[in-house]
């Protein structure tokens, strides 16, 4: 297939992750490609074919070996795509093949596959294998694509997950005999489904410490469906948690990367709860703020959000961030502004959270919730040299941050914290830490 017909063959209003221009010559869109992935680290992974669509690469190879024996079926939206590799050697400096190269190509290869996966709304994770000493072990090890994707079903009232063990059980109380509040759950179905139901379940956990809200919600492709999450909180339990007004952000209204500015990207929304029609109203916001632009590249404008909000409404108490953990705050330097506690929902987060959200918490006095933590070391000004959460430490840097003490995840958002070299001081002054 020639590249004209490849890229002019994706689905219309589709966003591309990575241009023709960008896979054909990686090499200057470094950056831009490490951008674009949530990085983390397994031991090694065994590709489940009974609930995933799997496609294999041999070692350092960008050949789809199986494209031939599976598919995606065009009714199912995918939601995450995993790129596996195996860190061997574990500096890919030291690699035979260019890494930025070799994960072009093996792109390439899949988007020949489907053009419908070339779509930065998809969450895409860079998953890296470290149970390899030698190249034979690494040759042993999966390389590919994990595809997740669901079918869109028919309504469906009751909320389920199949939950880990160390996760809270939980279902939706009965719904009113509402079309409306029906059919915001239709939107939540469409956009994503109700397998992690992290916002709804963070927001009931802590209802009895978070009366009189503001609610702040990354409006953007991955998501809509736990944003509308909170909305559907508030229409079942609004006894339990009094919200006070939901902000959107979209990161600029589609506007062109590089026209957005720092705390005055765009892409505000407000939405008043207390109207009668409030079902209504979300949902025609919702499509409307969809409509105005996807934000364009991954990093958001959390803290303009929140500024904005703070600035416009008064009447409220705590402060709540439902956001993206995968995406970079690119205004982080703008935090100063930020003068009460920031309470952060990270829906999604199951192996390590971004040190950006953790830094926004410890730097207002606020706290960090996933769906079966909550990170509340921050409050009433508390520094711990030390934090632990899900599968990650984190510990102060000398530039008086937290990082992780693995170096991969979220390393892309690094940039933003308004330190040149950042991410390689703070690279020597952790390996200089583990040696002693």
């Amino acid at each position: 297939m020639c590249w004209f017909l490849l890229f002019s063959s994706t689905v219309i209003g589709q966003k591309l992750l990575f241009t023709q221009e960008q896979l054909m010559n990686p090499r200057p869109y470094s950056e831009l490609f490490d951008r674009s992935f949530e990085a983390i680290e397994v031991n090694h992974i065994i590709p489940d074919s009974t609930q995933y669509t799997i496609l294999e690469n041999g070692y350092a190879s960008a050949i789809l070996t199986n494209s031939n024996q599976v598919n995606i079926p065009l009714n199912h939206t995918v939601d995450t795509i995993d790129v596996v590799f195996s860190l061997y050697p574990q500096n890919p400096e030291f690699w035979i093949t260019n890494y930025h190269v070799l994960l072009a190509r093996r792109l390439t290869e899949l988007f020949k596959w489907d053009n419908r996966l070339n779509d930065a709304s998809i969450h895409w994770r860079l998953v890296l294998q470290t149970d390899c000493q030698s190249e034979p072990e690494a040759i042993g090890l999966f390389h590919g694509f994990v595809v997740h994707h669901h079918e869109e079903k028919e309504l469906t009232i009751k909320m389920e997950r199949a939950p880990k063990k160390e996760e809270p059980l939980f279902s939706l109380p009965p719904l009113p005999p509402d079309t409306l509040i029906q059919s915001l759950v239709q939107y939540i179905q469409d956009k994503g489904g109700f397998e992690d139901y992290s916002v709804y379940q963070i927001l009931d956990r802590n209802a009895a410490n978070w009366d009189s809200t503001l609610v702040v919600i990354d409006w953007t492709g991955s998501m809509y469906h736990h944003g509308a999450q909170a909305i559907l909180y508030h229409l079942l339990e609004e006894r339990k948690l009094g919200i006070q007004q939901f902000v959107f952000f979209n990161d600029g209204d589609g506007k062109k990367d590089e026209r957005k500015k720092l705390g005055n990207t765009g892409g505000l929304y407000a939405l008043s709860p207390h109207q009668e029609d409030l079902e209504q109203e979300a949902l025609d916001l919702f499509f409307k703020v969809e409509e105005k632009g996807n934000g364009g590249d991954r990093e958001e404008n959390d803290i303009e959000a929140l500024i904005w909000a703070i600035r416009n409404y008064s009447d409220f108490k705590n402060l709540v961030l439902i956001a993206d953990n995968a995406a970079c705050i690119r205004d982080f330097t703008l935090y100063k502004s930020l003068n009460i506690p920031i309470h952060i929902i990270l829906p999604g987060t199951i192996h390590s959270i971004n040190h950006q959200y953790i830094n926004l918490a410890y730097a207002t006095k606020g706290s960090v919730h996933t769906l079966t933590a909550d990170v509340l070391d921050f409050q009433e000004g508390r520094t711990p040299e030390m934090i632990t959460c899900l599968d990650d430490t984190y510990i102060l840097n000398p530039f008086g941050w937290y990082q992780n003490i693995e170096p991969m995840p979220s390393k892309f958002c690094n940039i933003y914290y308004g330190v040149e070299r950042y991410g390689f001081q703070t690279r020597k002054w952790l390996r200089s830490q583990l040696q002693q």
